[in-house]
């Protein structure tokens, strides 16, 4: 018998113990639970799953780690990196001097574009804090954009959309911005929806804010904090077929040095079958 055969059953075939004492799952193997924040881990035959955890002070080669003011980066007083800390975190630093616009200054750590709605179970999530909430604005999700181009983001006068197809959070500590709370936001082909979550962020307390894009039609999505959910979108949240990149934004508005800090990434989604 294999060292994967059925010992103790816990759900069939789905889920069981084999002989030798390892659990088993024909999906993946995940932690958290009913109300709590959800991880799915890497290696599973069935599911793709990305966890990073940012220990060392090196961010590894699949990331994408950058900002978008490069002559500010050259000096040093706009900074992304790995760094050594409890948990292990990735911190983007700004500082006065830096550009203040989500469009010249914005700092960013997420995947290349390798995912998409059609895989089907496709979710992110990510556990991020921010030093001062004043002159912030942050997505944290899936966008078309890439690099450090922010997908959405409201400095004041309403949410502006750089990206297409995209499906995440955003909040603004910029005076005058609606976004002070979290926000779900999603767009297709340019077409915008969000929705009020009810929660605020507070400064220097991690919340995990997760994405789910359940069906490979891309039209739901549901959005959720803590492992509660916040928001729903029923229909028409992303185009399935288009490419997206996953991970955290940031850019500083408001002039003073400040951090956002991510203390992990966590990305899954149905295996691509290759038809």
């Amino acid at each position: 018998m294999g060292i994967f055969s059925k010992q103790k059953s816990l759900w069939g075939l789905k889920s069981y113990i084999s002989p030798d004492d390892l659990l088993v799952s024909r999906g993946a193997v995940g932690t958290g639970g009913e109300g709590r924040p959800r991880v799915v881990m890497p290696g599973s035959h069935d599911t793709v799953a990305v966890f990073e955890d940012f220990l060392g002070d090196l961010v590894p080669d699949e990331w994408i780690a950058g900002s978008s003011d490069t002559g500010q980066t050259a000096t040093g007083v706009l900074a992304t990196s790995a760094v050594s800390a409890t948990n292990g975190i990735y911190r983007m630093t700004s500082s006065a001097t830096s550009t203040q616009t989500p469009a010249g200054g914005a700092q960013s750590i997420n995947t290349p574009p390798n995912w998409k709605a059609n895989q089907g179970r496709l979710r992110m999530s990510a556990r991020v804090k921010t030093a001062v909430l004043a002159g912030n604005s942050v997505f944290v999700g899936f966008t078309d954009t890439g690099g450090t181009e922010i997908a959405a983001y409201d400095t004041g006068g309403g949410i502006q959309t750089p990206a297409g197809d995209y499906a995440g959070f955003i909040w603004s500590g910029e005076a005058g911005a609606t976004e002070q709370a979290y926000r779900a936001v999603a767009g297709k082909a340019g077409t915008d929806q969000s929705a009020t979550t009810g929660v605020t962020p507070v400064a220097n307390v991690y919340d995990v804010l997760e994405v789910e894009l359940p069906g490979t039609d891309g039209g739901v999505a549901n959005f959720y904090i803590n492992g509660k959910p916040v928001a729903r979108f029923s229909s028409a949240a992303v185009t399935p077929t288009v490419a997206l990149a996953a991970g955290v934004w940031r850019a500083n508005t408001e002039g003073a040095a400040d951090a956002v800090d991510v203390d992990y990434i966590n990305i899954s989604a149905a295996r691509d079958t290759g038809l």
